[in-house]
């Protein structure tokens, strides 16, 4: 390896302070946190519609991915953060490929103060309900989870 001054090894490790950050539809670029659970928070509040406890990071940018989208797990996060320009947050899946029982579908389907909401249970059974528009998401998981007798 050739010989490298101090500055010129210095500007190699530079880590560039901001990562682009997807989901969905959108794009954002974001502050690159070497920790995960502040990762974690820090998509949240760029995506506000995701829910904290469903998001989960994937990339695809990765040698070992060979192209597919992976998921980060809190454990080598930190190992490849550096190495990453994009994370495509998104909804965790459950092993058996079902989304993680509390995404909610929102569908728009009337014109009206009223919208049809799916809702995907733990059975994987999903039940459609029309609530009006002005419901906070909060009262309706709550209204949701006592009916079924569980705890959000």
């Amino acid at each position: 390896m050739p010989h490298l001054s101090r500055k010129a090894r210095n500007q190699l490790k530079k880590i560039p302070p901001c990562i682009q950050l997807r989901c969905e539809h959108a794009s954002t670029l974001g502050s690159r946190l070497r920790s995960y659970k502040l990762m974690l928070d820090h998509a949240h509040e760029l995506f506000p519609w995701f829910p904290r406890d469903v998001i989960t990071l994937r990339t695809n940018q990765l040698d070992t991915c060979e192209g597919c989208y992976v998921d980060i797990t809190p454990e080598i996060w930190d190992k490849v953060i550096e190495w990453l320009q994009t994370v495509e947050v998104t909804w965790r899946t459950l092993p058996d490929g079902q989304p993680a029982p509390n995404q909610v579908d929102i569908q728009d389907s009337s014109t009206d103060d009223k919208i049809t909401i799916k809702v995907v249970l733990l059975s994987g059974e999903i039940q459609n309900t029309e609530i009006s528009r002005d419901t906070q998401v909060d009262k309706f998981i709550a209204d949701v989870s006592q009916t079924l007798g569980q705890h959000p």
